[in-house]
Parts: C-alpha cells; structure tokens; sequence
C-alpha cells in the first residue's frame, strides 16, 4: 500500500532520531565504561601521535595537531631530567612547553614519538595519577633512537587527566 510522501518522510525521521539517540546512548556507555587508567593510556597514546611529524606532513596539518596540545598539559610543568650526570629541574608554562613542541615540528621532516609499556596507578583520591613508559623518539636522519624511561604524573581536572610532572628514571647500565 503506498503512503503519502509526508507520512513515509516522518516515519523516515523518526527512524533516523532513534538511530542517532541509539548511537549517541551507545557512545556514552563504551565512554563511561573506560577505567581512568585506560583513558590516561588513550591520551598519553593521542598526545604522542599529535606531537609526531610524518613524513611529508604540511604545515598546516601540524599547525591543526597543534592547537589540540593545551588540553593535554597543566598551567605549570614540573620536569625533572639527568643530563650529563646531573638532575635538572625546570618548571614550564604550558605556553612554553607549546612553543618548543611546535619549534621541533617545524624543524623537523620527521619525527615519530611512541609511547611503550604504559602502567599507569591512579591514586585512592581518583584525582591523581602516575604512569610509568617508555618513550621512543625517531628522529629523521639519526642512526639510532632516542629511548628513555619516565614517570609522569598527572592530575584530573573537570575535564580532562594533564600532564603535571615529567621525571625521567635512571636505568640500570651494565
């Protein structure tokens, strides 16, 4: 039997609001579901794959990975590094850790950065977080990797986990 054209395109729309209610109920649960363990892993995983430079990538499409940075770090960055047998502390704006990552990506013609063996221990105030990696750096160029070990500590805000503090470990030499 046919249907006007009006009933078919209501029923039509009723259908498409239910399917999008569905998808959007759907996206809520598998969101909701993530342990902030596993969603500290999703970010730190996103935050190294925006700071990388693939070969041949545009200016503007660094530009774009760039403006999604501030999200990811604190007002203030505590970094603690051992460079030449030293401890060295600095604390960082976010504004100035931005601009050093975007001087690098504009240097460089390729630069992939990959964060490995991810542990991260959320603290009993569910506010506070460590995790511990392994970061790998390829540089464009260079014969070897750069490979390091870090602690970073992060800190729930209302809308996202950012990095406080960034600690480099000591590893054992042989």
């Amino acid at each position: 039997m046919l249907q006007p054209v009006g009933v078919r395109r209501l029923k039509q729309l009723i259908l498409f609001a239910v399917l999008v209610a569905l998808a959007v109920a759907g996206a809520r649960w598998y969101f909701s579901s993530w342990s902030d363990e596993a969603i500290i892993r999703d970010r730190l995983t996103t935050l190294a794959r925006l700071v990388s430079v693939k070969p041949k990538e545009g200016n503007l499409t660094r530009i774009a990975k760039g403006e999604r940075l501030p999200g990811y770090f604190a007002p203030k960055v505590e970094i603690r590094v051992r460079d030449s047998g030293r401890r060295v502390h600095r604390s960082l704006s976010r504004r100035q850790i931005l601009k050093q990552i975007r001087a690098v990506q504009m240097m460089e013609s390729e630069l992939i950065l990959h964060f490995y063996d991810i542990q991260v221990t959320v603290q009993a105030d569910g506010r506070r977080a460590t995790a511990f990696l392994t970061v790998v750096v390829d540089i464009a160029g260079e014969k070897t990797a750069v490979v390091q070990e870090l602690k970073v500590t992060l800190r729930k805000t209302s809308q996202h986990w950012t990095l406080h503090e960034v600690e480099t470990i000591e590893t054992l030499q042989v």
